[in-house]
């Protein structure tokens, strides 16, 4: 996977006018999977958050998942070592190590973010597993839940549906709002889509969801107007927004 650096400049006319949807100023494309654009979503919000109840409530929620990978029938002699290199970055995040390129090298190096990813991948896995009752109906594919979880969402690169979504979500408690375009590249046709772990978190103003824009399987992040001047600087009058694209 890798990541590049780009600019895009827009005139202030359009912020302004507030031209564009929903409130949000950033879009980062990503072009890759459901996992890889949570993984650097979730990372990034608990980077830039200066909440520490907020960061430690993460890792406490990846902590949880070892013996959850354990009920879902993993053995650790196949994630552990994953699992040390995802709280290794995320211990990082909480004490304040990381600024916003060292993040982006995580992302860039394969090495690394394909193990983030991946582990994100069992956790969906095995989330559906121990909830196989309640989602095992919605397969579109006609196998039982252990197959569909070792062609569908352990392998890398498979797109994700909506019980990946949902499973993800309430697995690591993290809220999640998608933006699904339409068939076009206009963003005038936007449904969103909200997905939280219970009723309860609705109401937790803390976490706000993550907020992703799918795309014929491509997963892109939005940034909220509150983030817009910690990504933007200046330039000739106008505003020159700073993207990534991962690919």
């Amino acid at each position: 996977m890798v990541i590049a650096f780009i600019e895009v400049t827009i005139s202030n006319d359009q912020l302004l006018n507030n031209s564009l949807p929903r409130n949000f100023e950033l879009i980062h494309w990503c072009y890759h999977g459901y996992h890889v654009a949570f993984g650097y979503a979730w990372f990034e919000r608990l980077m830039l958050s200066k909440n520490q109840t907020l960061r430690q409530a993460a890792l406490e929620s990846l902590a949880t998942t070892k013996s959850f990978l354990k009920t879902a029938g993993y053995d650790p002699l196949i994630f552990d070592d994953v699992y040390e290199v995802v709280e290794e970055k995320m211990k990082a995040v909480k004490n304040g190590e990381y600024d916003e390129m060292m993040l982006l090298t995580i992302f860039q190096t394969d090495e690394i973010s394909n193990r983030i990813v991946w582990y994100l991948r069992l956790i969906t896995a095995a989330y559906l597993k121990i909830h196989r009752v309640e989602y095992e109906p919605f397969l579109e594919f006609e196998v039982e839940m252990d197959q569909y979880c070792s062609k569908y969402v352990e392998v890398m690169d498979q797109e994700a549906d909506h019980i990946h979504v949902i499973a993800l979500t309430k697995a690591l408690k993290v809220p999640v709002e998608i933006a699904y375009m339409s068939g076009s590249d206009t963003m005038e046709q936007v449904n969103f889509h909200e997905f939280y772990p219970d009723e309860a978190s609705k109401g937790d103003i803390t976490l706000k969801p993550l907020v992703l824009l799918c795309h014929f399987g491509h997963y892109d992040i939005f940034y909220r107007r509150e983030l817009f001047f910690f990504f933007s600087f200046k330039k000739r009058g106008n505003v020159a927004i700073k993207m990534y694209l991962l690919y």
